[in-house]
């Protein structure tokens, strides 16, 4: 029952109510001393941080998950873990360590017949080029996890990667394009509850309609999403939502509430990127 609590909490983006049901979960589970389902809840819990973008403390969970499953040689569960690292090594722009990661993960996939996880490698592989501003290579993994994910309905993704190729179109200034994806995406998030989902599709039409000069619509979007980001306390989308905050203020020529925005963003992303972090995540690499 946590599981499947925790599963609906998720699917509808309120991350911190799944992060409760998991660990409650961790506990019965630690209790029954079941290591395949310590390794399954652990990396559950990792997930819920990385998505509320708590990364050090992801990282400490998904290492663990992979130490557990590495003990009874679940080589599935290490697959898992070991995708979930390089998510978070993307994150923190480590990209050679988190390309390892993915590749030692396709590894343990081909090995197991895991034919799903090739979906997610494609899709993470996208993200980590588009973070790294390789366009074409990024194109290339997106539109192939987007034809895999929907040969095999793993529908669950599809709005990750649609929102993926929308943020590509929009650096590449195609903004119809990269407004259809965000507008799928956003479709599916609504017919599936997920308010978080909705809220980052926002976040990134908003970016559109800024360079559009449409900056009453974009800040409406904007606080829309920040209501969102704070009811689910999610950091990431919140220093996100201050960024845009503080750039269509410059845009508007309000320089003093551009100011204060930034200082918020400014403020918010050194506690989530700080030195104590990275130092926590990168001990765990010697």
């Amino acid at each position: 029952v946590y599981v499947q609590l925790s599963f609906l909490a998720t699917l509808s983006g309120d991350y911190s109510t799944a992060m409760k049901y998991d660990n409650l979960n961790l506990q019965m589970r630690l209790v029954e001393q079941d290591s395949a389902a310590i390794a399954a809840t652990l990396n559950f819990l990792g997930n819920d941080y990385s998505d509320l973008g708590k990364y050090d403390e992801a990282y400490y969970y998904f290492t663990q998950s992979y130490r557990v499953a590495r003990a009874i040689d679940d080589q599935m569960k290490m697959a898992i873990a070991t995708y979930n690292i390089g998510l978070v090594l993307n994150e923190l722009g480590q990209y050679e360590l988190a390309l390892n990661h993915f590749n030692f993960s396709r590894e343990l996939s081909e090995k197991i017949g895991d034919r799903d996880g090739e979906v997610y490698l494609l899709d993470a592989t996208g993200e980590l080029y588009l973070n790294k501003k390789e366009y074409k290579k990024s194109e290339e993994y997106l539109l192939s996890a987007l034809k895999e994910l929907r040969k095999r309905k793993l529908t669950i993704i599809e709005p990750r990667v649609l929102k993926r190729l929308a943020h590509l179109k929009f650096a590449l200034k195609d903004y119809a394009q990269s407004k259809a994806y965000y507008d799928s995406a956003s479709i599916i998030n609504k017919k599936a509850h997920n308010e978080f989902g909705v809220a980052e599709a926002n976040l990134g039409i908003s970016e559109i309609y800024i360079e559009q000069g449409k900056f009453d619509e974009a800040e409406v979007l904007i606080e829309k999403s920040l209501v969102t980001a704070k009811k689910y306390n999610a950091q990431k989308l919140t220093i996100d939502c201050y960024e845009k905050l503080s750039y269509l203020a410059e845009k508007k020529g309000d320089y003093e509430r551009g100011l204060e925005y930034h200082k918020s963003y400014k403020q918010l992303e050194d506690s989530l990127y700080s030195e104590e972090m990275l130092a926590k995540v990168f001990q765990d690499q010697q």
